[in-house]
This record gives C-alpha cells, structure tokens and sequence, in this order.
C-alpha cells in the first residue's frame, strides 16, 4: 500500500513538475501546487493575463512527462531493475494519470488545451460558455458509463465526484473569472488589434463578450472608434455598466 502511494504521489507530482517548470520559463508566478489523488493543480497569479501560445506550452508540458517516463520503466523492466510487479504497477499508473488528464474536462489538461484552442477561434465568453456546457456533457456521459460498466469500482466513483466538484466550482466561478479577465484588459491588451464593426444600439456588456483573448478589440461604432481598454474602464465604471456604443462612442474619437 506504501509503495502504490509513492509511485503515485511521485508520477503526480512529475507531471505536474512539467508544468511548474515550462511556466517558470515564461516567467509566470506560481502561487500554490496542490496534489490530489488523480493529479494536481497549479495556481498561477493573473492566469488570464497570459499570451494563449504560453499557456498552451504549459499545458501540454504536463502529458509530455509520461513520453518520457512511460519508456523509461518499460527499459528499467527489460533490464531487470523493477520487478514485474512494480512495472505493472507503475505502467498502470503512468497510463491512467497520462488518459485522465485528457479528457476534454476542465480542468484537466485535455479541457484546458481545448479551451485555449477555442479562444483562439471564439470570444472569451463564447469560449468559455462552450467549454463549460461541453465538460458538463462528456463528464455526464462519462459518469453514466461509469455507473454501467465499473458499479463498484472506488477510484472511478473517487474520480468521478472529483470531477464534478470542480466543474460545478468553475460554473459558479463563470462570471467572476469574466470579471477579472476584463479588469486586466482596461489595464493591458495584447499588441495585435482586430477592428470589429458594431451597432451604435449595443450595450458594452454585448460589446465586453466579444472579446477575444489573442487580440485587442477596436470596436467601431456610428462613426466612431472605441478601443476595448476604454469599454472595459466605462463598463466598471458609475452609472455604465448598460451603457450603450453610442453613448460611449461620442466621447471617443471620430473615424476619419
């Protein structure tokens, strides 16, 4: 029993090493690695402010450890350095940790790596708002098949219940992680514009979820140019939150 809790408790936190590391190189400060029985979680302070091909570098960075360690212990084998029992032990472990973590579920890796690739295509919002309902629906079909094939299998349920808990959190957290996202663009905005043309009528909340993470957002408005930073700063600001473009816009500068 030891012994399985080491071998796991070191292929997590390898894993996780891969992630810690890729992210110190791009300079991101970490402020908690937390391991739990299924894998672990690092928390990095203004995640949302990171360029998306870092964060995509990182995230793969963790599922690249096993690459490594998956040929290592099948030559440790061959060799005569573990036993048969402990190679099948670890094998068991480096798969599952390695299929666990790629499932299209936030949080884990394989959900991460998917919503980076939908802000890449979608808003902020949008991307968010799919990737939520989608790990709702592949968890509920991955629980339902749980239930059928494996009834009595403790690890499963464990993940499970591990699973569901965390998505339900970032449900709740939805709104307040929008939140955050658009206090650091009033701030700082990726270098990149991208001009989009919108009705003079629409609110800046409508305007703040079309967003897009890679790119500022210039929105053009009855004749006006209102860049993101300045929706963002209106929309935190008294009395603006239903403001609309054209209230917005006629402060701003006119297109010439």
């Amino acid at each position: 029993m030891i012994k399985e809790a080491i071998f796991l408790v070191v292929t997590v936190c390898i894993h996780e090493l891969g992630h810690a590391i890729t992210a110190s190189l791009f300079g991101w400060k970490i402020t908690k690695i937390s391991l739990m029985p299924f894998g672990g979680e690092m928390v990095v302070d203004s995640m949302e402010s990171k360029p998306l091909k870092e964060e995509i570098f990182v995230i793969v960075a963790g599922p690249l450890q096993h690459a490594w360690m998956i040929p290592l212990i099948i030559g440790s084998h061959h060799l005569g350095f573990i036993s048969s029992t402990d190679y099948t032990l670890l094998l068991f472990y480096q798969i599952s940790i390695l299929l666990f973590n790629l499932f299209p579920i936030l949080p884990l890796d394989g959900g991460r790596l998917l919503y980076c690739l939908l802000q890449s295509l979608l808003s902020i919002y949008h991307a968010q708002s799919f990737m939520l309902v989608f790990s709702c629906f592949f968890l509920g079909a991955l629980t339902l098949i749980t239930i059928t094939m494996f009834t009595f299998q403790l690890n499963f349920i464990l993940m499970l219940i591990f699973l569901w808990i965390h998505v339900i959190l970032l449900i709740k957290q939805a709104p307040y992680y929008l939140i955050r996202v658009w206090l650091t663009r009033s701030e700082r905005s990726p270098a990149k514009k991208k001009v989009k043309r919108v009705p003079p009528s629409i609110s800046i909340q409508t305007g703040l979820r079309m967003i897009k993470r890679p790119v500022t957002t210039v929105f053009t408005a009855g004749g006006y140019e209102v860049n993101e930073k300045e929706i963002c700063k209106r929309y935190f600001a008294e009395h603006h939150q239903n403001s609309v473009f054209g209230h917005v816009g006629s402060r701003d500068r006119r297109i010439k």
